[in-house]
């Protein structure tokens, strides 16, 4: 299986998620397919604690080893 990390910046938070995809997809195929998923969702905003909004800015995919720190 292959890693990534897909790093969802919002007006006033950072988001990184892990993800793992078959060996042979590429970064660009996994880029394409949270853009495909993002653009079926209404309203890219995420709640924060203090009942804030804050709205998706930017989506960055990394390739490479997941959970480095452990």
């Amino acid at each position: 299986m292959k890693e990534f990390r897909v790093c969802y910046t919002y007006d006033s938070e950072i988001k990184f998620v892990e993800i793992q995809k078959k060996q042979s997809v590429k970064p660009e195929e996994v880029k394409q397919e949270i853009l495909h998923n993002l653009l079926q969702v209404k309203d890219l905003v995420s709640t924060e604690e203090n009942n804030g909004r804050s709205h998706l800015r930017y989506v960055r995919v990394m390739e490479g080893e997941c959970g480095e720190d452990e």
